[in-house]
């Protein structure tokens, strides 16, 4: 067990597809917008790419895990890291058209 963004988070409690993504619960998991706006601004453009690279494929598996609507921290903290790969989309775009 550990604590990401004041919770208590246990990887045990995800579902199995979604294990390999701890290190980015880790790193862009916070609910707080400012946070995690922060965190994608400073992140580089290869780095926001790997974290929507590998968790693209994964959408059915976080949107079953999200529809259990139990709760959890592992729940909160999943809606978390989706509206930040969301972001990470977003700031990806914006960025090549200020090229």
């Amino acid at each position: 067990m550990e604590t990401i963004d004041d919770l208590d988070f246990d990887e045990a409690s995800l579902p199995g597809p979604l294990r390999p993504l701890v290190p980015y619960y880790r790193r862009y998991a916070f609910s707080d917008d400012v946070i995690r706006e922060r965190l994608i601004q400073e992140a580089t453009p290869a780095e926001l790419d790997e974290l929507i690279q590998i968790f693209t494929p994964l959408w059915p598996d976080v949107n079953r895990f999200l529809d259990l609507d139990s709760r959890s921290n592992e729940e909160v903290l999943t809606h978390a890291l989706a509206q930040a790969v969301m972001e990470a989309q977003i700031e990806l775009r914006d960025r090549a058209k200020s090229r």
